[in-house]
């Protein structure tokens, strides 16, 4: 179906093993040296060279040393590599309800070359620019595969030593020699934060379709459509004596998931997702 709409330009796969011909499969992740694709005579591309991590709310800011990323791109065009692409080279922003998944933050700054404002991330933009300087220089040696790469142990890693044309060291991918930059945010003036909220209708959260039955969890952002941060499960469940009904559980086998808990609409609790999600329920009113 690809194929046939005949856009004129070559068709990719990442993380496709199978991609048939012509289509190219490539390869994501933090190192593909040694990545070899289906077709012998697909050209080998790094589609995302992860230069940090998504952030979630809670936890600590993901971090990858620049020495890694440039070992992983030196070794990648050591071994046959033709196309290298960074994800991400600059970091962004998900506004409203636009984050890529389950607790991710709304800041996407994924630890890149260029943050989320586009300011420089040192040292990290500054060496992967001279490591891009070094591999244009060395290009024809490179693509007559004239050119050798050295390894030294440093620590748990092991690093690119060097690039070397005719004997001569041309990089050093575990030698920083560019600035570190540290930002530290500080509030604006004398501004404050103000609130507001508004009402969410039930009809208005379900595509307009208002209340329909289901007997599985659902794909949230299917359902509301960016309209709300909520989708309500209900149920009934008729009880006769209430006086042995206490201290019970709501069991919710979900992921990625808050739970607001209520009983005959008086709320009883809220649990945080991993992988199961559970909200005791220490009486029924």
């Amino acid at each position: 179906m690809a194929l046939s709409q005949n856009v004129g330009i070559p068709w990719i796969m990442c993380k496709q093993s199978n991609a048939p011909s012509p289509i190219i499969n490539t390869c994501n992740g933090y190192y593909c040296d040694d990545f070899k694709p289906n077709n012998p005579k697909s050209p080998k591309m790094f589609t995302e060279n992860w230069v940090g991590w998504f952030q979630k709310w809670g936890e600590k800011r993901p971090h990858r040393t620049v020495e890694d990323v440039a070992f992983a791109v030196a070794r990648f065009f050591q071994n046959g590599g033709v196309l290298q692409n960074y994800y991400m080279y600059h970091g962004g922003t998900n506004f409203g309800q636009t984050a890529g998944g389950p607790y991710i933050m709304t800041a996407y700054d994924y630890d890149a070359p260029l943050d989320e404002y586009g300011n420089l991330n040192q040292p990290k933009w500054g060496h992967l620019k001279q490591l891009h300087a070094a591999i244009k220089s060395g290009e024809k040696f490179l693509t007559n595969a004239s050119i050798t790469i050295t390894e030294k142990q440093h620590g748990d890693s092991v690093y690119v030593k060097s690039y070397k044309m005719q004997g001569i060291e041309i990089f050093n991918t575990a030698n920083v020699e560019v600035q570190t930059n540290k930002y530290v945010k500080k509030p604006a003036g004398n501004s404050s934060l103000t609130w507001t909220w508004t009402s969410e209708p039930v009809e208005d959260t379900l595509q307009g379709v208002g209340i329909f039955n289901a007997s599985e969890l659902l794909e949230q952002k299917a359902i509301t459509v960016g309209a709300s941060d909520y989708l309500w499960y209900m149920t009934t469940v008729h009880i006769n004596d209430t006086s042995t009904w206490k201290n019970s559980n709501l069991q919710v086998n979900t992921t990625g998931h808050v739970l607001h808990g209520y009983v005959n609409g008086q709320y009883i609790g809220t649990q945080f997702a991993v992988t199961v999600t559970n909200v005791i329920i220490e009486e029924v009113m």
